[in-house]
């Protein structure tokens, strides 16, 4: 099985100054959870690294592995990576319009949360049903 991908996740890990030196310039998410050969280790366990902390400089991760990275530079990669995921997935959204289904004379919307909205004989009004939905989850979050 494959490790969980998320596109808007990793934009947020890249958007962080690098969690050694603090520069906004050349951010990467580094994967730093566990993988299977040949694989990256799941986007949650992302940290955001500059290209040389990451790849190219002499004590970069790459380099030096991750225990070894992780004592040089005075990182507690697990609470990172914590504390990364408690901000980022708040702001993630987790709502959206998912299929549509039809009857003759109905129709409903499902959000990729599992909310379906009741039956509408407009597709307008069921549409208009669901984007509440997701607007009003989307605060609350």
């Amino acid at each position: 099985m494959s490790p969980p991908r998320n596109r808007k996740y990793l934009a947020f890990i890249r958007s962080l100054p690098c969690a050694v030196c603090g520069t906004r310039r050349h951010i990467e998410a580094a994967h730093t959870g566990s993988r299977g050969l040949g694989q990256k280790s799941s986007d949650f366990s992302a940290i955001p690294l500059c290209l040389k902390d990451h790849r190219n400089g002499p004590c970069s991760y790459h380099r030096l592995g991750p225990r070894k990275f992780a004592e040089v530079h005075r990182l507690d990669i697990p609470a990172l990576v914590a504390q990364l995921n408690s901000i980022g997935l708040r702001g993630l959204i987790q709502h959206a319009f998912g299929k549509r289904e039809l009857s003759p004379c109905f129709t409903r919307f499902h959000c990729f949360c599992g909310y379906r909205t009741a039956w509408y004989r407009m597709e307008s009004d069921a549409r208009a049903a669901l984007h509440h939905h997701v607007e009003r989850r989307e605060v609350a979050v």
